[in-house]
């Protein structure tokens, strides 16, 4: 009988163990769950930062121009959220075909190669062929610097909002190209030459000039396909 009495005895005690400390013990699972909901929500943060970055990535897929030119191959990246009114533009030209068949008809050693009039002389720009109106498009500043060779940008009349189809591709870091140097705002770059730099230089070794001290060319360079993706 003592050993039973014992038996019920230690068993109460367990119980009243077990009733004394279950507060502390729910306490401790609530912290739990709160770490699990804590740690949850920051991987859904995390999440969701990396669902925005995807997503801003992908609105500035920058646009691929390939140029084929009698000299060889050269693709250019586009920037447009530096420059989108420029990129703009210029995606629009390229989808036209307006490139195909154009020269480039302005070769400086050391400093340019420009091309993109129609015709040839660097005086010539796009005419809606709806309209009939010449498009221009506003200069755009941005942070994209004339600091390394194949550098992409517009060229333009002193006036700053007159670019409209001539571009040019800088042949060295050109810092005097950038707002305040030769001109109070500068030159809009749009874009970065990734491939064919050795076509550019080609075209700049191989030109003739017309005459001696001239900027132009006696011996053109077409750019006969151009395209985007």
């Amino acid at each position: 009988m003592m050993g039973i009495r014992t038996r019920v005895l230690n068993a109460t005690l367990l119980l009243t163990a077990l009733l004394i400390t279950s507060p502390v013990l729910a306490e401790k699972q609530e912290t739990s769950i709160s770490k699990t909901v804590i740690t949850t929500n920051k991987e859904k943060a995390n999440m969701k930062s990396e669902e925005l970055k995807a997503a801003k990535d992908a609105k500035t897929t920058h646009p691929i121009v390939t140029m084929e030119t009698e000299k060889g191959l050269i693709k250019i990246e586009l920037y447009p959220e530096e420059a989108p009114g420029t990129v703009a533009n210029f995606i629009d030209l390229v989808e036209r075909k307006f490139y195909n068949g154009i020269v480039f008809h302005r070769i400086i050693p050391g400093f340019v190669v420009q091309g993109g009039c129609p015709f040839g002389n660097g005086t010539g720009g796009f005419t809606d062929p709806d309209t009939k109106q010449k498009r221009t498009i506003k200069h755009e500043k941005n942070n994209l610097k004339h600091d390394r060779a194949g550098r992409i940008a517009m060229a333009r009349t002193s006036a700053p909002d007159t670019a409209s189809t001539q571009f040019f591709i800088d042949l060295a870091p050109l810092p005097s190209l950038d707002a305040g140097g030769v001109d109070p705002y500068g030159y809009t770059t749009f874009g970065q030459v990734i491939e064919g730099m050795d076509v550019v230089n080609k075209i700049v070794s191989d030109n003739v000039p017309p005459y001696p001290g001239s900027d132009g060319t006696a011996n053109p360079v077409k750019m006969v396909s151009v395209t985007v993706k």
